[in-house]
């Protein structure tokens, strides 16, 4: 079973990062997703989200209130007791990867993308999925468009491929 949640909305106020005892940063946020009605207008989703290290970071910097945002993640459900000692049961989106998406005239050349993981190991941070800083050696081909030849375009197809048909499943 799979456990995904894609959101597209805007956090309803500026994010605050804050840090737990042990020094892990962690940005609570509620994510307006508009519903897809075509009766009415203006009707959104409100949805609590919550990301963890270097996520937290970047959103708390980046995607203030009303900034068009991508979420992906997870759905977790949990329970705690509050200060009445009353079970409270809570319902959020853990966010594993986000993207600063353009939105009207703040349109930019692309969109940011920022994931980390839960353990503190950070998955990749940069632009586009690409790494943040360029590796050593590994950018002679960079703004470069490479071509590949299509093995099942014309004339590339069977060219070297000898399968007969008692070779065949059917």
């Amino acid at each position: 079973m799979t456990n995904i949640a894609v959101l597209i909305g805007r956090p309803t106020k500026d994010i605050e990062l804050r840090t737990t005892q042990s020094g892990i940063s962690v940005a609570s946020f509620t994510l307006a997703v508009d519903k897809d009605s075509s009766k009415q207008k203006d009707e959104a989703d409100f949805v609590p989200c919550v990301a963890w290290n270097r996520t937290a970071e970047i959103l708390s910097q980046y995607a203030g209130k009303g900034r068009l945002i991508c979420v992906e993640g997870r759905i977790q459900t949990r329970n705690y007791d509050n200060k009445e000692g009353q079970r409270v049961y809570t319902t959020e989106v853990v966010a594993e990867r986000v993207k600063l998406l353009p939105s009207g005239q703040k349109a930019q050349n692309g969109s940011q993308s920022v994931s980390s993981s839960q353990q503190g190991n950070y998955a990749g941070s940069g632009v586009n999925g690409q790494q943040a800083s360029p590796q050593p050696g590994n950018n002679q081909n960079y703004g470069q468009a490479q071509s590949f030849s299509d093995p099942f375009g014309a004339g590339g197809g069977d060219a070297g491929i000898n399968v007969s048909s008692d070779d065949l499943p059917f």
